[in-house]
């Protein structure tokens, strides 16, 4: 499962937990990236969802380098 969020929509780590324990999705590991926007303005739907897409197949093909990743509790993880 992913989403796209902005920092007005979900602004906390905590805020993320919840709304997905009321999502009723289990989760290990959660992993993050950031998309700018141009000229001010936020990325389009569009844009943020073939971001999305591209991040879907990079951790599922096990290239997770570019991304971070935290566990339930907060706690930042990395792989070696």
């Amino acid at each position: 499962m992913y989403v796209d969020k902005t920092l007005e929509e979900l602004s906390t780590f905590s805020a993320l937990v919840n709304e997905s324990q009321q999502m009723k999705q289990k989760w290990q590991i959660v992993f993050v990236a950031a998309l700018a926007g141009k000229n001010g303005a936020l990325p389009s739907s569009e844009e943020a969802q073939a971001t999305l897409d591209m991040m879907a197949k990079s951790v599922q093909m096990g290239a997770v380098s570019n991304f971070l990743a935290y566990d339930r509790d907060g706690n930042s993880v990395q792989f070696v």
